[in-house]
């Protein structure tokens, strides 16, 4: 699996002490409390949960053929992910 963008976006939540993912969401995304990333990754067709307190991955969901995107929705750990090669929405 190819972790080095979720481990970018460790990287730079660590170096900025906080982060967020803004109003434009796209591989990944940060869960509003900061606790969680969500990443999705097009070349295994899943999305991985990392813990940021302890830079880990506590998950990997299989989702379908080249997830697009990933986001938190609102202030929950529930997401929604675009599975481009599918044509759906799964949340």
């Amino acid at each position: 699996m190819n972790c080095s963008l979720w481990r970018a976006a460790i990287l730079l939540a660590a170096l900025c002490g906080s982060s967020w993912a803004g109003s434009s969401n796209s591989l990944m995304d940060i869960s509003a409390d900061g606790k969680l990333l969500a990443c999705s990754n097009r070349d295994n067709g899943s999305v991985s949960i990392v813990d940021l307190s302890t830079h880990q991955k506590v998950r990997e969901i299989p989702v379908g053929k080249h997830p697009e995107g990933v986001s938190f929705l609102g202030s929950t750990h529930n997401l929604a992910v675009a599975v481009h090669d599918e044509d759906v929405v799964l949340f």
